[in-house]
């Protein structure tokens, strides 16, 4: 990952910080929080690209660490998405049964997190009807099974085959050519259109944009991300 890239990559986590902490997500419209489900997953893809680019050039530790990672962001998509319908149903329970957190998962000893990992995964597959008005796709939970598999192929195998660095970062390319695609066309027109409705939620989130990204300049209040 260039330094670009990685300039990018850390904007996109503290909007997602951001986001996921605002107040106002209690009672956010459906579209928004199927924009933060799809930011979460395109942030796990390209977790999931380093650690495939880690197999040829940082050895297998940092291979299992960046598998961790993306495994980790890959659940923590899933536990956003139940603790949402719990928070609008009122389902006490749920919401006892989802009080992980993104610092928590990340911090799960290595034999311990394939057996969260399919805990959280169950819950989701439990509720998925109920799941589809906040983002719930099959495909978070496909992403996560896979993502589950070769993290527990790391722990306790010899890992996956080495793929080319230059196969691993042209995709690398791809997808990060994708997520600013996504913040251009997709995230930042939202969020715009969200301003007069959640003024302070509007506010952090530019601020996010423009502090974290050089790339970005803000000519107004509420500015065109010009990636």
């Amino acid at each position: 990952m260039n330094k670009r890239q990685n300039a990018f990559f850390n904007m996109t986590g503290v909007v997602t910080y951001v986001l996921r902490e605002a107040p106002e997500l209690a009672g956010a419209p459906p579209a928004l929080l199927r924009t933060i489900a799809d930011l979460n997953e395109k942030r796990a893809a390209i977790s999931a690209s380093l650690a495939v680019q880690g197999q040829g050039s940082t050895g297998a530790t940092a291979e299992k660490k960046a598998a961790h990672a993306a495994l980790a962001d890959a659940l923590m998509v899933l536990v956003s998405l139940l603790q949402a319908y719990a928070h609008d149903s009122g389902n006490a329970g749920l919401r006892e049964e989802t009080r992980f957190t993104r610092w928590g998962l990340g911090r799960t000893r290595d034999g311990e997190l394939p057996a969260v990992a399919a805990y959280i995964i169950r819950l989701a597959t439990a509720h998925a009807a109920a799941l589809g008005p906040f983002g719930f796709s099959d495909d978070l939970l496909v992403g996560a099974e896979s993502l589950k598999g070769r993290y527990s192929e790391l722990s306790t195998g010899p890992g996956l085959a080495r793929i080319s660095v230059a196969v691993a970062t042209a995709r690398l390319k791809e997808l990060f050519a994708d997520l600013r695609g996504f913040f251009r066309d997709r995230l930042d027109p939202l969020m715009r259109g969200l301003a007069q409705r959640y003024p302070a939620l509007s506010g952090q989130y530019f601020s996010a944009r423009v502090i974290i990204d050089p790339a970005v300049r803000r000519k107004k209040a509420v500015p065109a991300a010009a990636d």
